[in-house]
């Protein structure tokens, strides 16, 4: 008898799960909810609900039956029900709701404790579209603003136009902060010399809120420039007291730049009325990472999306500052055209290098270096050249030259404008096949190398003080906004000891032929228009 005990018990309990009763189990026993029809009446706004259910044990004779919203659990309405002798109860009911009541779409029915649900028929077309989601606030990226001399504040503009709503728009901007900025997109503020932090929140066209994102902005001042060692022009003059300015230190946090000259000591001279295997050449690569963040990885940028500048820059400490400006100085006879033909020193000594492809222009300017072909398109374009087949673009394009320049060529003492580097090697060509072929080197693949080749950097500053160290400021700026997105100081050191009169001739002053560069003598002495 135990045995076909249990053998009833667990058939019923199976039975109940597939959803009907055992013929010898009491629903009072087992308690369930069944919602047999929901059915919306717009016309009348008006909800009809029939269900049935039963109890698992009670001793009252009436139950509670409530009707909710399924999806937000708003009480439509319910109603006390008679039980059965078994604890059965049914409900049928026509119940009209409230107009500020919106239609369910899907209704919950709840009895003793049990619920059952069911979608609504005739439901608003409404309750079959995706539910909304939330939009995303995005305070934009922090900044790092400088105070120039005699500034006292700055007007700052906070920047949440990418906040987006993947189903929607977005209908108000809510920021916070102190000052409190204006509820627009892109709210102004004069800011004074502190740091300060606001926070955005945004709302959809359904009137749904995002997260909340904030966004950090810093202002400095600017530290004195007053002694500053800058090699920003291959000129000095006679009254240079306050060298140039700097470029502000920026970056928004979330990218990287590694930067560095490519040779541990470059080389220039003082006189090029003899030919000289060290010209004012300098090179800066550099790369741009965008850091990972969560599960995204770090990624190398191309030339799409960033593009990188250098500019001069100095250190406060640098021991160049222990000696006295000096004016006037010589740097350098390399862009001085002494006869007035039109032809630099600078390109009678290199044009014989460059089997033609060098022009007068390209050395006439003060502080423009020498070009320099693109190392993966050299051989190709030289062997197409000399063979008088060179094609209908020409040579210098064919070779992909590139110039670079100090940043105050076109305004020397005054600027320090940010110059583009000039070329972008998305594979880097390591000596492949420029050694006639010996086998040395390969290209290396996806380097996103950005390169600054033939800066004419030379070893003395422009208040005349020797410095081999001088340093540029390379920043990578977004191609989109044209925001910094990262900045490094980085050394692009020149030797002055190997210049050759050091060994060659007992002593060396600038020839009479060849006047120094200063402010008194630079009328009669800087390059024509051409």
């Amino acid at each position: 008898m135990e045995s076909l005990r249990s053998l009833t018990v667990s058939m019923a309990l199976l039975v109940m799960l597939a959803g009907t009763l055992p013929l010898n189990a009491r629903a009072a026993d087992i308690g369930y909810v069944t919602v047999d029809e929901a059915r919306w009446q717009a016309r009348r706004h008006k909800l009809f609900i029939k269900a049935h259910g039963a109890v698992a044990s009670t001793r009252s004779e009436r139950i509670v039956v409530e009707v909710q919203n399924a999806d937000n659990g708003q009480r439509l309405f319910s109603k006390r029900r008679s039980l059965e002798d078994d604890g059965e109860w049914q409900l049928e009911r026509g119940q009209r709701l409230a107009e500020d009541v919106a239609p369910p779409c899907r209704v919950k029915v709840i009895a003793g404790g049990i619920s059952a649900e069911l979608a609504v028929s005739n439901r608003p077309a409404s309750c079959d579209a995706a539910p909304n989601q939330a939009p995303v606030a995005d305070a934009g990226a922090d900044q790092q603003l400088t105070l120039t001399s005699g500034q006292t504040q700055l007007a700052v503009t906070l920047d949440g136009s990418a906040s987006s709503d993947p189903d929607g728009s977005i209908a108000a901007y809510l920021w916070q902060g102190s000052p409190n900025p204006t509820d627009v997109a892109n709210p102004t503020l004069n800011l004074t010399e502190g740091v300060y932090t606001f926070s955005l929140q945004v709302r959809d066209n359904q009137g749904a809120l995002s997260n909340l994102d904030t966004v950090q902005v810093s202002i400095t001042t600017t530290p004195s420039t007053a002694g500053k060692s800058i090699n920003s022009t291959s000129s000095n003059r006679l009254d240079l007291t306050v060298p140039v300015g700097e470029q502000p230190f920026a970056g928004d946090g979330a990218h990287t730049l590694l930067a560095a000259n490519d040779l541990g000591m470059h080389c220039a001279d003082l006189d090029y009325q003899v030919f000289s295997i060290l010209p004012p050449f300098n090179v800066i690569h550099a790369q741009v990472i965008r850091k990972g963040t969560g599960s995204a990885k770090p990624r190398l940028l191309d030339d799409s999306d960033v593009e990188v500048v250098y500019s001069a820059t100095a250190n406060p400490n640098d021991p160049a500052l222990a000696s006295a400006p000096v004016a006037p100085v010589f740097k350098s006879n390399f862009w001085a055209d002494p006869d007035g033909d039109g032809r630099s020193i600078g390109y009678d000594t290199y044009a014989p290098l460059y089997y033609g492809l060098l022009e007068p222009g390209d050395i006439a300017s003060l502080d423009h270096g020498l070009p320099v072909p693109d190392s993966i398109l050299l051989r190709g374009c030289l062997e197409d050249y000399l063979a008088g087949a060179e094609g209908p673009e020409g040579p210098r394009a064919k070779c992909g030259l590139g110039q670079q320049r100090m940043p105050g060529a076109d305004a020397p003492y005054a600027s320090n404008e940010p110059v583009l580097f000039d070329r972008y090697d998305r594979h880097f060509n390591f000596f492949n096949e420029l050694l006639a072929g010996v086998g040395l080197g390969g290209i290396i693949n996806d380097t996103n190398w950005f390169a600054a080749d033939g800066v004419p950097v030379l070893p003395v500053d422009d208040s005349g003080r020797s410095n081999s160290y001088p340093m540029m400021r390379v920043q990578a700026r977004s191609k989109t906004s044209g925001a910094v997105l990262a900045s490094s100081d980085i050394v692009v050191p020149v030797a002055a000891e190997a210049d050759c009169q050091v060994c060659h001739a007992p002593s060396w002053t600038a020839p009479s032929s060849i006047p120094a560069r200063t402010a008194a003598s630079r009328a009669s002495t800087a390059p024509r228009s051409r």
